[in-house]
């Protein structure tokens, strides 16, 4: 028997039916888990009379990560589906089966680990155990107990092809289970999926540039490719030790014992095609962008690419662009509602649709001349559109279609943004980078557009955003990051991270050359005037008669005008992670909009709940706001009431088949368009498109969609570009609640306390369960009850902890023979608790065996919570005289800071009184670096450990590093389903290695982990690093504070003296 996933279903066929091509599968398992969960991975035991498969929940991306994943399985007879693991971790999935009862599958859970999983024996009774083989993708365990692992990768190898950095997959094996050696190291490819093909090992590999199934002797010899290098990658090998069954292209092909040639099985589904059918939506769960007509009085949404137009004091909604297979979007309406202007990519390229509303036909603007429009406005006097591409400023005359092009931004800084029409229609103002590297400077521009002429509103010294014309028409007003007011340095001195307080504040410039500044207290207030035809405007001196509004700065953005005034979101300044305002009392603040009214400078509060997406009529006085399932209208003058817009009132039935056509479409153009290089490196993108296009007839759910367009994109061979799929996944798994230890079961009723995980009070994230005031729980104390419900003797407490965290639960426990009860509160945040108490043990080790002589760093990212950690420990760990920063795992962010620190050098010391002389510079690390590396340090930390390399400022130890070397995500590339593609659009390059994406960063001494090492808790990394350290220590010396010197009152010391 064979099963498989087709449709977002798991099948049964028989394989003698499917080799004779008579084969009807039949579905056996519908969803499993809440809500309808995705399934995945199915695996029958030897007998086929069970079956096992991973469930997963939530999650954002189609390349078998995030959400929470769970083994569960059935008996073929009828039984019903079984939940066996209750983990909630991102790596679980099922790997096959051991025994007629006993799955075997992996998972990260109950280690520090984000990325690695280990291999489990989970009987379908009883507790799981681990299988000791160390981290592990795969395991195939022949019937003499001689296995093969095959080590965890990021990325199948499908999405990713000719992938040859320090992730790519590798075998080891070993003859009894013990002693692991690797085996078909001098391939060179990535070696996935080992399995046993009688006494052959058989295997996926791409050495010869495509992914096919290859078999060989254990050492290597007898190496044999099955099948002909295609057009497609041979995907997702299995094998019940002799018959070995994989996919290519949406078919499924059979290698039989003793055969070199592998033969297609073919198979009909039953009841197949249910995806393809057509599907209805509601406006309110299905919107996307949205937009007021000048005078409030209309709202247009877009629903799946269709557009619709409602009344805003309510009507029926009247459907304006509804194409199948193409898709509408940035769409704008003009003056009561008679045209509705928007991007369509109707007849396969992006341009400009002017849709009549009085019955005439829609006009085609420009298609196939813009490329990826970013942005689009049309001017108040519905004649001329201004569009922001990648590469290019346009307008366009809606009457002849002609295109002119204001500016070109490709040999520039970056796209243009902000873009705004004044109210005479007569100037376009925008906001234009001037620095490469996302979050830089940038300025504010102005261009007149009677003769084209461009000037310089701000000189891109800061970061100068959202322009917009004030109702009258006399002053430009925007957003400028240009208030300094510093707090003081950070923990580290480093001067691009000092600390100020937040510093955007709304700015003004009056056109007119000769109008003074509107808050000068001598000007007598804010003239009122009507809107002018045309607006009186001097281009030259703008910069010079800019002037702040008499307001605080703040964390300001989304500047837009309003009646009488200007309005801006106002965010609260708290951080990333909300540690500082954790313990508050009430709810923490929320995003405002607030508003200027220039007449009297009064500041009103516009909206004081979670503001999302809002819009703003052109005339300023209504406001447009999303709140659940409804658009609410908000009147920004003293007239009128709120008004809500039941996005429920609109409903679209789609073609699935056409909308997947169109995504695949979007998706290959975004690569096309905005790729680092225009000549996509070399790839015949179209011909690549061609082919996996043909796929989309095989396609029959949303995931197989967006698995064609993935293994599309790997054809580039290059990081950085994915899918992050947002539909399909059923209801979100509740939060498990975690208690922060290590936990086994017992011969009894309960699971035993092994350990308890080291906490830190100054993070949530740190905090340990079990271990505080009142709560006395410890090793060796039994669990038995979660909230009077007993513990499970298969599953342990995390099925009663389930939707928990952060909620009191009452534990029963027993020690010795004496029953206690305690109320704790679990975490969410065991990844993290983990990854601090094997840092603290680490530390412990480096500590102990350097005599205190050279710290520990260890960091796993280096965002917010990773910069966090990160604080926490540097002082401490830089008074040492030599340290080791560990980066193995650590899998991105920003890391240019450390850069900055760990290359300093000690050029003086301060000696006061009372105290011991420190460095100058501050926190300088005045002996050894050593950086300990793996294959998954990637992106950010390879930036700073080839740089290191580069500048000898650290020896690198360990295995080469990930090689994800390109980067940039840009933002407004959601899909018409929610879902969001990536592309490289930068590459990075290096004075020496050159470029290191899809190789990684080889560190100066190679030190690899095998399984034993694994299973033995040994790591030959960090004593190697260790070992480093201590010998530079013990070798090259390193600063010290200077000797007590003779009095120097009255002269300067020789140079001899000093």
């Amino acid at each position: 028997m064979l099963t498989f996933v087709a449709e977002d279903r798991v099948w049964l066929a028989s394989v003698a039916e499917a080799l004779a091509g008579t084969a009807t599968a039949r579905c056996v398992v519908e969803d499993a888990g809440p809500g309808g969960a995705r399934v995945s991975l199915p695996r029958l035991n030897p007998s086929a009379t069970r079956l096992a498969w991973t469930s997963v929940t939530g999650g954002n991306t189609v390349a078998l990560r995030g959400g929470s994943r769970e083994v569960w399985y059935t008996d073929l007879d009828g039984g019903r589906p079984q939940q066996l693991t209750h983990w909630a971790d991102r790596n679980t999935a099922t790997c096959g089966w051991l025994s007629d009862t006993e799955v075997l599958a992996r998972s990260g859970y109950g280690r520090a680990a984000d990325r690695r999983a280990w291999m489990f024996a989970v009987p379908v009774a009883g507790p799981p155990r681990e299988v000791p083989c160390g981290p592990a993708a795969e395991l195939a365990v022949r019937a003499d107990g001689a296995q093969l692992v095959g080590t965890m990768t990021v990325f199948e190898p499908v999405y990713w092809k000719r992938y040859r950095g320090g992730c790519a997959g590798k075998i080891w094996y070993s003859p009894d289970g013990k002693t692991f050696e690797p085996v078909l190291r001098s391939l060179g490819g990535n070696l996935t999926n080992p399995a046993w093909a009688g006494s052959r090992m058989a295997f996926l590999s791409d050495h010869e540039g495509v992914g096919a199934l290859y078999s060989a002797e254990i050492d290597g010899s007898g190496l044999r490719r099955h099948g002909d290098l295609g057009e497609f990658y041979a995907r997702n090998a299995t094998s019940d030790g002799t018959h070995v069954v994989y996919e290519q292209s949406g078919r499924l092909f059979l290698l039989a014992p003793g055969e070199a040639e592998p033969v297609e099985l073919r198979i009909r589904l039953a009841d197949a095609g249910r995806g393809r059918l057509p599907r209805t939506w509601s406006g309110a769960t299905a919107t996307g962008g949205f937009a007021l007509d000048p005078a409030g009085r209309h709202l247009v949404a877009e629903v799946r690419g269709t557009l619709h137009l409602l009344p805003a004091e309510g009507g029926e909604p009247r459907p304006v662009f509804a194409v199948p297979g193409a898709r509408a979007r940035l769409p704008v309406v003009t003056e009561n509602a008679t045209t509705v202007v928007c991007v369509s990519d109707q007849g396969g390229e992006e341009g400009i649709d002017v849709l009549a509303q009085d019955g005439s036909p829609a006009r085609r603007l420009a298609h196939g001349e813009l490329g990826r429009a970013r942005e689009l406005v049309v001017a108040p006097d519905g004649r001329t559109a201004a569009v922001a591409t990648d590469v290019r400023l346009l307008t366009v005359d809606l009457a002849s279609g002609a295109l002119t092009e204001l500016v070109r931004t490709d040999d520039d800084h970056g796209p243009c943004s902000g873009l705004a029409f004044s109210p005479g229609s007569d100037l376009l103002a925008w906001a234009q980078p001037t620095v490469s590297r996302g979050g830089g400077r940038s300025r504010i521009r102005l261009a007149r557009l009677a003769d084209g002429h461009v000037a310089d509103v701000t000189r891109g010294r800061f970061q100068d955003g959202s322009p917009a014309f004030t109702p009258d028409g006399r002053y430009l007003a925007f957003l400028s990051g240009s208030t300094l007011d510093p707090t003081g340095p950070n923990l580290n001195g480093q001067l691009q991270q000092s600390g100020f307080v937040p510093g955007v504040r709304p700015h003004l410039v009056p056109l007119d050359g000769r109008a003074p500044s509107p808050f000068d207290a001598s000007y007598g207030g804010w003239p009122e005037g009507d809107t002018p035809a045309e607006s009186a405007v001097d281009l030259e001196g703008l910069p010079e008669r800019v002037v702040p509004f008499p307001v605080e700065a703040g964390t300001y953005e989304s500047l837009v005008a309003i009646e009488g005034g200007v309005a801006w979101l106002d965010r609260p300044s708290h951080g990333v992670l909300g540690e500082a305002t954790r313990h508050a009392p009430g709810p923490p603040p929320m995003p405002r909009l607030v508003g200027y009214r220039l007449a009297d400078a009064s500041r009103p509060t516009l909206l004081d709940k979670a503001v999302g997406p809002y819009a703003v009529a052109a005339n300023g006085g209504r406001l447009a706001y999303r709140a659940g399932g409804a658009v609410h209208v908000k009147p920004l003058g003293d007239d009128g009431a709120e008004l809500a817009v039941d996005l429920g009132a609109i409903t679209v039935e789609t073609d699935p088949v056409a909308e997947w056509g169109q995504m695949f479409d979007e998706s290959w153009r975004l690569v096309r368009d905005r790729y680092w290089r225009a000549d996509v490196d070399g790839v015949d993108w179209a011909s690549i498109g061609a082919r996996y296009r043909r796929l989309l007839d095989r396609v029959g759910c949303s995931h197989d969609l967006f698995d064609v367009i993935m293994e599309m994109h790997g054809e580039l061979s290059v990081s950085h570009v994915g899918v992050f799929f947002i539909g399909g996944q059923g209801r979100p798994a509740p939060p498990p609640g975690y208690l922060g230890a290590d936990l086994a079961p017992t011969a009894g009723d309960g699971w035993r306390i092994e350990r308890l995980l080291t906490g830190d009070i100054s993070s949530s994230m740190h905090r340990t369960p079990l271990i505080g005031p009142g709560v006395t729980a410890r090793p060796g104390d039994v669990i038995t009850a979660v909230d009077g419900e007993p513990v499970d003797p298969a599953y342990g407490p995390m099925p009663r902890l389930a939707g928990k965290a952060g909620r009191p639960v009452k534990l029963t426990l027993r020690r010795d023979d004496t029953e206690f009860r305690l109320t704790v509160v679990p975490t969410p945040h065991e990844s993290r608790l983990r990854h601090h108490d094997l840092t603290v043990r680490r530390r412990a080790r480096v500590a102990e065996r350097t005599g205190g002589r050279a710290g520990y760093l260890r960091i796993i990212d280096m965002v917010a919570a990773g910069w966090a950690d990160l604080n926490r420990d540097l002082g401490e760990e830089l008074e040492r005289t030599g340290l080791i920063l560990d980066l193995r795992g650590n899998h991105g962010g920003d890391l240019h800071p450390l850069l900055d620190l760990l290359t300093r050098r000690v050029t003086g010391w301060h000696q006061p009184r009372f105290a011991q002389a420190y460095t100058w510079p501050y926190d300088t690390v005045r002996g050894p670096v050593v950086v300990v590396v793996d294959e998954f340090t990637t992106c950010g930390p390879e930036n700073l450990v080839v740089s290191l390399q580069l500048l000898g400022a650290a020896t690198l130890v360990g295995t080469r590093t990930h090689g994800s070397m390109t980067g940039s995500i840009p933002p407004d590339q959601a899909l018409l389903d929610g879902s969001r593609v990536s592309q490289p659009t930068v590459s990075k390059w290096w004075d020496g290695p050159g470029w290191l994406d899809g190789h990684g960063v080889t560190p100066d001494v190679e030190v690899e982990i095998t399984p034993q090492d694994w299973v033995a808790d040994r790591d030959p990394q960090l004593d190697t690093a260790i070992d480093l350290v201590l010998a530079a220590l013990d070798r090259d010396g390193y600063p010290v504070p200077p000797p007590a010197g003779p009095p120097t009152h009255g002269r300067l010391p020789r140079r001899e003296e000093r």
